[in-house]
C-alpha cells in the first residue's frame, strides 16, 4: 500500500504542476476534484498528502504572505476533504489567518467540526484556544479550549496551566504578547508564528482603542480622537504604533495612518 500511496504521489506531482502554476498576475486556486483523483490514482491519502505539498509550496511563494495568503483556506479545504485527520494543514492555517477578521471564523468552523471527528486529539481544541485569543481576543474562551484540550490522551501539560493563567491574569496587550511568545515556545512553533506576532499585538491595540472610544462616546456624546482619549483617562499611555506610523479615529474604528508633522 505504502509503495502504491508513493507511486501516486511522484505521479500527481508530475500531472499537478502544469495545474498549479502560478503566472505573474496573480496566485492559484486548488485543482478541480477530478484532476485530484486522477492524479492521485483515487487514493484519498495520496491525494491528501499531495494536496498538502502543494498548499505548503503555494504558502512559501514570494508575495504570497505580503497578499494576504490568497485562496489559503480553499486549498486547505481541499486538504482537508481528502486527509481530514491532517493536523499540520489545521495549525498552518489557524496561525496565518490569526488576525484576518473574515476568515479566521471559517478556520475556527473547520477546527468545530474537526474536534468532534476526533474528540481524543488535544490538537484541535488546543487551536481553537490559539484562535479564540489571538484572533476573536477572548481570553475567556481560549481557556475553555485549552482546558478542554488539557483532558485529552498525550496532552501536554502547559494547556493546563495556560488555561489557568488566561483566567486569572488581567488582560492587556503586552500580557497577550508574551503568551503568544510563550506558547509558539511550547509547541514549537516559534517559525511560523513569530510572522504574526505584530500583527496580532496591532489589532489588540486596536481594539483597546475601539472600546474606549465607545464608553467615552457613550458619556460625553461625540466621537473622540486619540488625543481626547488621552487627556480624558480613557487611556493611560500614547497607544504603541509601527515607526512612522500613528493611530487615528475614523468614525469609531482605529486604524493605522502616516504620522502628521506639526
Amino acid at each position: 500500500m505504502f509503495r502504491l500511496i508513493a507511486v501516486a504521489i511522484g505521479l500527481g506531482i508530475a500531472g499537478f504542476m502544469p495545474a498549479v502554476s502560478i503566472s505573474t498576475s496573480g496566485f492559484s486556486r486548488p485543482p478541480s476534484e477530478g484532476a485530484v483523483q486522477f492524479s492521485s490514482l483515487g487514493r484519498k491519502e495520496a491525494a491528501g498528502a499531495l494536496l498538502w505539498i502543494l498548499t505548503t509550496q503555494q504558502v512559501g511563494r514570494a508575495g504570497y504572505a505580503e497578499s494576504g495568503f490568497p485562496h489559503l483556506e480553499d486549498w486547505l479545504d481541499a486538504v482537508f476533504l481528502h486527509s481530514p485527520h491532517m493536523s499540520g494543514a489545521y495549525t498552518l492555517g489557524t496561525v496565518l489567518l490569526l488576525t484576518d477578521r473574515e476568515r479566521a471564523p471559517r478556520m475556527d468552523t473547520l477546527l468545530t467540526q474537526a474536534e468532534a471527528r476526533y474528540p481524543s486529539n488535544f490538537e484541535f481544541p488546543m487551536l481553537r484556544g490559539m484562535s479564540a485569543y489571538f484572533g476573536a481576543l477572548d481570553a475567556q474562551a481560549a481557556a475553555d479550549h485549552f482546558q478542554r484540550a488539557a483532558t485529552k490522551p498525550g496532552a501536554p501539560a502547559y494547556l493546563a496551566q495556560f488555561s489557568k493563567r488566561l483566567r486569572s491574569e488581567v488582560e492587556s496587550c503586552g500580557v497577550m504578547l508574551v503568551n503568544m511568545k510563550t506558547l509558539a515556545k511550547e509547541t514549537k512553533q516559534q517559525a511560523l508564528m513569530s510572522g504574526q506576532l505584530e500583527g496580532v499585538y496591532l489589532r489588540c491595540i486596536e481594539r483597546e482603542l475601539e472600546q474606549a472610544a465607545v464608553g467615552f462616546r457613550l458619556n460625553k456624546g461625540h466621537s473622540p480622537s486619540v488625543d481626547e482619549l488621552l487627556a480624558e483617562g480613557y487611556l493611560k499611555e500614547p497607544p504603541p504604533a509601527p515607526p512612522g506610523k500613528c493611530w487615528v479615529l475614523v468614525n469609531a474604528n482605529a486604524v493605522l495612518q502616516p504620522c502628521s508633522t506639526p
